[in-house]
């Protein structure tokens, strides 16, 4: 079980850093400046795991299966994650008429372009950060508990 916990969470984390990393690519091209789509990636990233860990953080105590949530948390990351690279293209054809009737605006056009961006990374970046607090506990067996035995591999509700 162990393996399978640490190799579940090892997966969980380099999915996160490849969904950031083709978020990257993608607000790139939608956005079209390398320095305006990093800074709204980070800033949607950090903003989701600010708001994923202070949902989690509030909600971790009534889980009374955090494995199967933990779970489900993962298919909803993967789903929303993907869902969102495979979006971002067809996004232009959908917002032109929108941000057609305000392209005399250039600060306007930018405002919403930018907050459209935000708004879509903020609830994939706030699933991924929910998993560590409602995910696998810690044993506590005294055994375990022993200085780098179960807690380097627990993913998270150490604090409860």
């Amino acid at each position: 079980m162990r393996g399978a916990l640490t190799a579940a969470v090892f997966l969980s984390g380099a999915s996160a850093l490849l969904l950031e990393t083709l978020w990257f690519r993608q607000a790139g091209l939608a956005l079209g400046n390398g320095v305006w789509a990093t800074s709204i990636v980070l800033a949607s990233f950090m903003a989701g795991l600010a708001l994923g860990n202070a949902l989690a953080a509030r909600y971790a105590s009534r889980v009374g299966r955090p494995l199967v949530v933990y779970a489900l948390l993962e298919g909803t990351v993967a789903a929303a994650g993907v869902g969102l690279v495979f979006a971002w293209p067809a996004l232009g054809t959908l917002l032109a008429p929108v941000f057609g009737a305000i392209l005399g605006a250039p600060l306007a056009l930018n405002a919403a372009r930018l907050a459209v961006a935000f708004l879509l990374m903020l609830l994939p970046a706030a699933f991924v950060s929910t998993r560590a607090p409602i995910g696998p506990t810690c044993p506590t067996s005294p055994r375990r508990r022993r200085a780098g035995r179960g807690s380097a591999w627990c993913a998270g509700p150490a604090a409860r």
